[in-house]
């Protein structure tokens, strides 16, 4: 049985986003048809009957089983893709806002980010890549990093496409400082992060934003993932602005907002009161406590009026809530 580990730790990976696009190898934004034809391609060539006689069996159902029907799920799926789509532009203006070379160390990578045409060359990389993609499927997962890098230098340039200086020789693809301004940079901004992506007008280097700034773009996120209904993403949004300002009043009411959205009133009521702890103003938190108290208000006469009668049926879910007002409360949040 192969060791291989099927860990992806390079480009989308930095942002605990799955490369569905990289594990099929073809580029962002393609149609359902090239997607269904990349995956039927990569199922018959992996398939235990239908791969050839010298290859692990072992491995390649593995890699079909763990990597490519996942995301193949994903993209087949109009809602779940465009849902993904979300995601993806929320990581290109994360990291085009960081502004941080380290995450590209393939010069497929950095060629996108210097290229005027950048687009061409993505998808021309993406498909030379692909090629050879499963081909040694030990090196499998070197490649899907590789075109991860590649996806996540794309994004970055959707969200912004600046003229790149070319580099100078002996610089592997990274593009060199501009020439010298009259006003010097801040000493706390790395040359190199400020050329790869300013624009050809030259001006100094913005210091460093406060935290309270980053969690406001969190909350910004998270708001787009909450009119999209990504509710999942929208926590891990917020959840990772707690980290850097646990006392966010905002960041509270937002996730109260959510286990509303999600009948979960026990989690949405503890972050409600901890954002009006925080700050007794947050009008979120005012009428979201204000919603479950209406709610359980009705809820509980209702119950007055229409006694809940003994189940016929014996199940764990339906016993407590007849006896326990916790449970029917999750009952009628349930029920649209």
């Amino acid at each position: 049985m192969t060791s291989l580990t099927l860990k992806m730790d390079s480009g989308l990976a930095a942002f605990d986003c799955p490369d569905h696009y990289a594990t099929l190898g073809i580029p962002i934004g393609a149609s359902s048809k090239s997607i269904r034809k990349r995956y039927l391609s990569l199922a018959r060539s992996l398939h235990p009957d239908s791969c050839g006689s010298g290859v692990d069996k072992d491995l390649a159902s593995l890699l079909l089983s763990k990597l490519i029907n996942p995301a193949y799920e994903v993209l087949s799926n109009e809602k779940q893709r465009e849902e993904y789509s979300v995601l993806l532009r929320l990581v290109g203006k994360r990291v085009y806002q960081e502004r941080n070379l380290s995450y590209f160390k393939t010069q497929g990578a950095q060629a996108v980010l210097e290229s005027e045409n950048y687009e061409s060359l993505y998808d021309q990389t993406v498909t030379t890549l692909a090629q050879s993609q499963y081909n040694v499927l030990d090196h499998v997962m070197g490649l899907i990093n590789e075109l991860s890098e590649l996806n996540l230098a794309y994004l970055m340039r959707q969200e912004n496409q600046p003229t790149h200086p070319k580099p100078a020789s002996g610089t592997m693809g990274m593009p060199t400082a501009p020439p010298p301004v009259a006003v010097a940079s801040p000493p706390d901004m790395e040359a190199p992060v400020a050329s790869a992506v300013a624009p050809a007008t030259r001006t100094p280097a913005p210091k460093q934003p406060p935290a309270d700034s980053f969690v406001s773009q969190y909350c910004r996120r998270a708001e787009e993932l909450i009119d999209k209904k990504a509710y999942e993403m929208a926590i891990k949004e917020l959840k990772d602005a707690l980290g850097l300002d646990a006392k966010s009043a905002t960041c509270h009411s937002l996730l109260g907002t959510i286990y509303l959205h999600q009948s979960r009133p026990t989690m949405a009521k503890v972050h409600f009161n901890q954002a009006l702890k925080i700050n007794p103003q947050e009008i979120a938190a005012i009428k979201g406590l204000e919603t479950l108290n209406k709610q359980q208000k009705a809820q509980q006469k209702n119950q007055q009026k229409n006694p809940a009668k003994p189940p016929h049926q014996s199940t764990h879910a339906s016993k407590p809530a007849a006896k326990k007002s916790g449970r029917g409360l999750f009952g009628f949040f349930g029920g649209k």
